[in-house]
C-alpha cells in the first residue's frame, strides 16, 4: 500500500529538521553551487525565490548572487490565505523582508509585484524521482503555476527529502528540476 501524502510530509519534516545547522549550511551550499551553473538559471531576468525557514535549502545567498547577475529578485507575497493565493514582490536585499504569514520571511506588502517570473525556484517538504513533490499541503505553488504556465521551475531540497514514490494527482505540480547536494532531476 502506498504512503499517503500527509504520512510522507509528516515523515520527512521529521528527517528535516532533526538535520544540523552545520549540515543544513554545507548541504545548502552545495546545492546552490549547482544551481548556479544551470542553464535556467543564468538565462532567467526575473526570478523568484522562496524564503527558507525551518531547515529548508537556505536561499538568501541567491539575494546577492542574482543580484550580482543583474537579475531582479522577488519572494513570495501571501495575497488571501483564505483562496491560498499569492504573488511575487521584488526585493533588493535581505532588509526587503520581514515576517509575514507564517512566521516566513517576505517582502512589504507596498513592494512593486513582479508580473511574470521567468524563473521560480521552489521549496518543497518530499519528492520522487520523476520530480513529483509535496509541498506544505496549501497548494500555492501549485494554483500560482496553473496560472502562469510559462514559468521555469526548479526545486531545492536535500537528497534525505527523496521518497521511493508521491502519490500525485492532476492538482499537482511537477518542477522542471530538482536539485540536491547530490544530485540534479530533470
Amino acid at each position: 500500500m502506498m504512503e499517503d501524502k500527509d504520512s510522507i510530509r509528516k515523515r520527512i519534516l521529521a528527517v528535516r529538521n532533526a538535520m544540523s545547522d552545520m549540515d543544513c549550511m554545507e548541504k545548502s551550499a552545495r546545492i546552490l553551487k549547482k544551481l548556479d551553473k544551470t542553464d535556467i538559471f543564468l538565462s532567467a531576468y526575473k526570478v523568484a525565490i522562496y524564503a527558507s525557514y525551518a531547515n529548508e535549502v537556505i536561499t538568501y545567498p541567491l539575494i546577492n548572487r542574482a543580484t550580482f547577475l543583474d537579475k531582479g529578485v522577488a519572494f513570495p507575497y501571501i495575497v488571501s490565505e483564505e483562496k491560498c493565493e499569492m504573488i511575487f514582490k521584488y526585493v533588493l536585499n535581505i532588509s526587503g523582508l520581514k515576517p509575514g504569514k507564517y512566521h516566513i520571511l517576505a517582502p512589504e506588502e507596498k513592494a512593486v509585484t513582479m508580473e511574470q517570473p521567468d524563473l521560480i525556484i521552489m521549496p518543497l517538504v518530499a519528492f520522487d524521482e520523476n520530480r513529483n513533490r509535496i509541498g506544505y499541503g496549501k497548494g500555492y505553488y501549485d494554483r500560482y503555476l496553473k496560472a502562469h504556465s510559462n514559468c521555469k521551475t526548479i526545486a531545492l531540497a536535500y537528497e534525505d527529502q527523496k521518497v521511493e514514490r508521491i502519490p500525485a494527482d492532476d492538482n499537482d505540480f511537477r518542477p522542471q528540476m530538482i536539485i540536491t547536494e547530490e544530485k540534479i532531476y530533470e
